[in-house]
């Protein structure tokens, strides 16, 4: 029993020496351990010199300025000449438009009209009296001006009319031109043989004299004719015949007469030299009118002497010249339209101001045409500067690189909305950037 608890001290006591050494170890070596267990470090004593200021991260550098590119109005654009990217130059083509008129220009035109014409309708009723009868100066002005005003709605040609009249006219007297040639060049080998041409040619001489005399006629006679004209106009109102059967009638009791006629312009012709012009005018027309159709029978006879076999490449020829003379007088009718139509265009315009004169003369103060007149020349102003708008094309404005484009090619611009967008360097750079 003794021996046992001998045993028992004896393995205790070399169980604490040896915890006791292993306590004695770790602590001896404890700082290389942790040492261990630690990152490395280095250390450098601090030195004077200069600091570099660099950050790194992702950012976007943009430029500080942007130039909007806009048009002044509505056009259609017909192509784009610049890309996303590209770099421009102050004077470079940006943008070509399509030809015409804007929306807004059309609608200032459409609303200057409107103006005008209610301003005209307003000066004819401003000459009216309270019952004690009309002034006598007012009465004749304003008769004038309504005769001018029927006269030019009643002969409205625009000069679109005029050219497209023209072209058709060429474009008929192409294709007659065309069948006559061909109808020549077959004539001599029919069984017939072929006609002789030199009275068609000798018939052609004489009208083109007589068109020549009757230009000259028109050109030296012009002024008392228009005279004639603009008196037969005024008379006419209220009667039962035309402008033109009155000048005839005119024509004819001013033969001899030795009074003078003062015309809207302020110019005074001789009422016989105002006949004398008429008369001349009418008998060169005449003498040019026998001359055509001189002409026209020469070459009809002609056609009829070719060969037989020749009679479709003939009938070809008729029709063309039928068309080729519709043509004719309808570019005929609608040139002397428009010079009537212009003739009184410009006699409204100066009736209205000598109406105008005379109700100043007589105090007759409206406040209305007063604000009329404002309008029309405010109007007028508005028609003016869009007129003279961006024209067929867009060049830029400032150096830079194209950011963004808002048209492409068939599309309408809107003048609120940029075409496009130019970043300007020269003004400097922003830059945003995460850290």
């Amino acid at each position: 029993m003794t021996e046992e608890k001998i045993k028992n001290r004896g393995w205790v006591k070399n169980a604490a020496i040896v915890f006791l050494s292993v306590m004695l170890v770790l602590t001896f070596f404890s700082n290389t351990i942790m040492n261990r267990s630690l990152p490395e470090v280095s250390a450098q004593y601090a030195q004077s010199g200069a600091i570099t200021t660099r950050i790194r991260g992702t950012g976007t550098i943009e430029a500080t300025e942007t130039y909007e590119v806009k048009s002044e109005d509505s056009r259609k654009v017909k192509s784009v000449a610049v890309k996303v990217g590209q770099q421009v130059a102050a004077g470079d083509l940006l943008f070509v438009l399509a030809d015409g008129d804007s929306d807004e220009l059309e609608a200032a035109k459409s609303a200057l009209e409107e103006l005008q014409y209610s301003y005209q309708v307003a000066l004819i009723n401003a000459g009216e009296t309270d019952g004690n009868g009309e002034n006598p100066a007012i009465k004749r002005v304003r008769e004038k001006l309504e005769a001018a005003i029927a006269e030019r709605d009643n002969n409205a040609v625009t000069d679109n009319d005029v050219s497209v009249a023209k072209t058709v006219l060429a474009t008929a007297t192409a294709a007659y031109n065309n069948a006559v040639d061909k109808l020549e060049a077959a004539g001599g080998a029919g069984s017939g043989g072929g006609g002789d041409y030199s009275a068609v040619q000798a018939a052609l001489n004489t009208r083109n004299e007589a068109e020549t005399a009757l230009n000259a006629t028109k050109i030296k006679y012009l002024e008392p004719y228009k005279a004639l004209e603009e008196d037969a106009t005024a008379q006419a109102q209220g009667t039962s015949y035309n402008a033109k059967d009155y000048m005839q009638f005119l024509a004819g009791e001013y033969e001899d007469s030795t009074e003078e006629y003062e015309a809207s312009d302020g110019k005074k012709f001789k009422k016989s030299d105002m006949s004398a012009a008429y008369t001349a005018i009418s008998d060169a027309q005449s003498t040019f009118d026998n001359a055509a159709s001189a002409y026209s029978s020469a070459l009809n006879h002609y056609y009829d002497s070719l060969s037989p076999d020749n009679s479709s490449l003939k009938k070809k020829v008729t029709e063309a010249k039928a068309v080729m003379d519709a043509a004719q007088d309808t570019y005929d009718d609608l040139t002397a339209k428009k010079t009537i139509y212009e003739t009184a265009k410009d006699s409204v315009v100066t009736y209205q101001d000598e109406l105008q004169s005379a109700i100043k003369t007589l105090k007759l103060d409206n406040l209305g045409l007063q604000k009329m007149q404002r309008q029309i020349s405010q109007a007028a102003e508005k028609v003016n500067e869009l007129s003279g708008g961006a024209g067929g094309s867009i060049y830029s404005q400032v150096d830079g690189v194209v950011k963004s484009i808002g048209v492409t090619a068939g599309n309408t611009t809107d003048p609120s909305a940029p075409m496009a967008t130019i970043e300007v360097p020269d003004r400097g750079y922003s830059v945003s950037l995460t850290v």
